[in-house]
């Protein structure tokens, strides 16, 4: 039991507070919910409890970031810029990145309540439509493959590429 204590206490401190704010709490949240609804992912095993909750908040923050965040950027709802800019005005006013941090916790509870709401119009749905309530398994599978497809994609394209990039003209800059 001491050794499990140091297990948990070991993961919660290696969850930064990003992490923490933007996929346990809404993640949870989201379970609790979906218990509501009928759709209970909550055991008894409060360790096992932990880890679904973490997950379904990185499935929540995946939606959010690839949907949310796109409906709301063409409907002009917020305004964007781009990632180096981003960048830029961090160096310079580093509470930026606790505002960018609290402004996907927003967006990440959004989130929670369209997932919410889509669940339940599922459920409401699948009992005329016996194909979904017999498919609901794989059809989740299927989302979750294709919304974890494009996360990986946005993460490569949108950030990695344009950092390696940035360093990689900041070193010709320099040689010049």
């Amino acid at each position: 039991c001491k050794n499990m204590e140091q297990i948990i206490s070991s993961l919660i401190k290696s969850l930064s507070r990003y992490e923490f704010i933007n996929n346990l709490i809404p993640g949870v949240l989201l379970c609790y919910i979906l218990k509501h609804i009928g759709y209970d992912f909550i055991g008894n095993n409060w360790f096992t409890n932990l880890i679904v909750g973490y997950y379904a908040g990185l499935i929540n923050s995946r939606f959010s970031s690839l949907i949310i965040e796109e409906i709301c950027r063409k409907l002009s709802f917020i305004e964007w810029r781009d990632y180096d800019s981003y960048n830029k005005a961090k160096e310079s006013r580093p509470f930026i990145t606790t505002m960018q941090e609290l402004a996907n916790m927003y967006r990440s509870l959004t989130s929670v309540f369209i997932i919410a709401l889509l669940a339940l119009l599922y459920k409401k749905i699948s009992i005329y439509c016996i194909w979904l309530d017999n498919n609901d398994f794989w059809i989740g599978l299927i989302l979750l493959l294709i919304l974890f497809l494009c996360s990986y994609r946005k993460q490569v394209n949108n950030y990695v590429i344009k950092n390696i990039d940035e360093v990689k003209n900041e070193k010709e800059r320099i040689e010049k």
